[in-house]
């Protein structure tokens, strides 16, 4: 019995270790811009371990650089099916809705990470725009002013809030 416990406490570690060495040849290639062999080694990470976060992570990133968004959306709900709390993929997940043309889906995704991690400034930022594009200024000068509080250091962000708070207090008026 507790040779059996041993060797297959050795696979997992094996298997995480192998996953890892894949998907840090699969971050090389897509850095070189290689993002076809950088799928296939992210593939191959999660063939050695479907458990292993950073390769669903990385395949949904190297999809979605490729242009394949459909992908890169599944490759994210199954990284969120795996650990629902991985902000990062609900984030992707978002950027992929709003690829599409899908702002609701967007907007109902970031809505739901501003609630689940209001210190997330990039969160609320595209949010923010997000709120925008949807005709609601008012609540998207809101969210860029509390991404600037999060991260003044961002020009975009800046610009952004004073464009819209400028542009609420003229339709106020």
């Amino acid at each position: 019995m507790l040779r059996s416990v041993i060797v297959l406490l050795a696979a997992g570690v094996w298997a995480v270790q192998e996953a890892r060495e894949f998907d840090n040849r699969g971050v090389q290639l897509a850095q070189s811009g290689n993002l076809t062999a950088a799928i296939d080694q992210f593939r191959a990470a999660l063939g050695a371990d479907p458990m292993y976060a950073d390769g669903w992570y990385h395949l949904g990133l190297a999809y979605s650089q490729s242009q394949k968004t459909d992908e890169a959306m599944a490759s994210c709900e199954e990284e969120l099916r795996v650990y629902p709390d991985y902000l990062a993929a609900r984030y992707m997940l978002a950027d992929c809705c709003h690829k599409r043309g899908d702002l609701q889906g967007e907007l109902n995704l970031l809505a739901e990470l501003v609630r689940s991690a209001p210190e997330f400034a990039e969160a609320r930022y595209n949010f923010g725009l997000s709120l925008k594009n949807d005709g609601k200024v008012q609540r998207a000068a809101e969210e860029l002013r509390a991404a600037v509080r999060l991260s003044s250091r961002t020009p975009d962000i800046f610009w952004h809030s004073a464009l819209l708070s400028r542009k609420w207090i003229k339709t106020r008026r």
